[in-house]
């Protein structure tokens, strides 16, 4: 099976993602001399990158297949921001409750424990 070079990254997260995304949709993707890339990242650009090879086969296939992957549409950094922002205000809330209501049942305990044991002592 002879390989041919898909695209070169310079990211080895984005190269791992880039094959992730070609095995899902079945094509075998290789990130070829990715190693040097975890040592330094001055290497990664002496070495020419990260390859990305699929088989010589499933060239256009994977090309069309990526095409694809960065013509959908994107979620907007509104909507991204929106998230984060719920998400942000959700662990407020948790720690709100956390403070007001589990906090004074704890004391309470905490006495409560305290009396049962003066009591029996």
């Amino acid at each position: 099976m002879t390989l041919a070079t898909l695209r070169t990254s310079f990211s080895r997260p984005e190269s791992e993602v880039i094959c992730s995304y070609l095995a899902s949709a079945g094509i075998p993707a290789i990130p070829a001399e990715r190693h040097h890339a975890t040592c330094n990242g001055d290497y990664l650009v002496a070495q020419g990158g990260i390859r990305i090879k699929v088989p010589e086969a499933l060239l256009t296939e994977a090309r069309a297949a990526l095409a694809e992957a960065e013509a959908s549409p994107q979620l907007s950094e509104s909507r991204a921001f929106a998230r984060h922002y719920v998400a942000n205000a959700l662990i407020f809330l948790c720690c709100i409750f956390t403070v007001l209501v589990y906090f004074p049942c704890w004391v309470r305990m905490q006495r409560e424990s305290e009396i049962a044991d003066k009591v029996l002592n």
